[in-house]
């Protein structure tokens, strides 16, 4: 019975911190919270680490598809499996202007320095034809299929001139240049270019869409 009041104390039913003075209760609660809060930073920390490490990969990815697709325009060769792979990297479709050429592939400038001197002496045969007389357009004809066209530029609004400073524009990579020039021909003549120019103006397109995908990435 004498002992009724200690037992009471200490039956383990009340908290210990009952017997602790209420700042060290406080100072105790307040380290719990600190501890708290700096597992949940650094899981935070954890998880952007994680994400960033996965972007990056994503990233390395996307570039290295796209160098390749870049490489198959500047050759000419199909690039089906390099864009599919650029999509599978970014999670985006492809601009459409890739995605129509890559399984053939575009024109390359070579190509199309290649193809410029037969088609320009068509062009020019026809313009010198249209430019004579009727009773002489078969004669001229003929003679424009055999005579010499200018290869260095010229100045002048006539056809000669014109496909002259567009080949030298197309051997130095002017293709925009290029097309501008071969924009001012007579119309009979611009008609002869029509399959060249029509090839030129995609491959302008799928590289203006390759470049803009390159700088979107490089701005990410």
């Amino acid at each position: 019975i004498g002992h009724s009041g200690w037992s009471d104390g200490c039956d383990g039913k009340e908290p210990i911190t009952q017997s602790l003075p209420s700042a060290a209760i406080k100072a105790y609660e307040r380290e719990v919270e600190e501890l708290k809060e700096a597992v949940a930073t650094q899981r935070a920390e954890a998880a952007s680490m994680e994400e960033n490490a996965k972007l990056t990969a994503q990233q390395a990815l996307a570039r290295a598809a796209l160098s390749r697709v870049l490489s198959a325009l500047d050759s000419g060769a199909p690039y089906r499996v390099a864009l599919t792979d650029f999509s599978a990297a970014t999670g985006t479709a492809a601009p459409g202007d890739l995605e129509a050429y890559a399984d053939k592939g575009v024109t390359s400038l070579a190509s199309l320095r290649n193809e410029f001197p037969s088609t320009a002496r068509l062009a020019l045969a026809v313009a010198r034809n249209d430019a004579q007389p009727d009773g002489n357009k078969l004669t001229s004809f003929f003679k424009a299929q055999l005579g010499a066209r200018s290869v260095t530029p010229q100045e002048g609004d006539g056809a000669d001139a014109i496909l002259s400073r567009a080949e030298a524009a197309l051997r130095a990579g002017r293709l925009t240049d290029a097309l501008a020039e071969l924009d001012a021909l007579p119309v009979a003549a611009k008609a002869e270019f029509t399959p060249w120019v029509a090839q030129a103006q995609a491959r302008q397109a799928a590289l203006a869409a390759g470049e803009a995908l390159s700088q979107q990435l490089n701005t990410n």
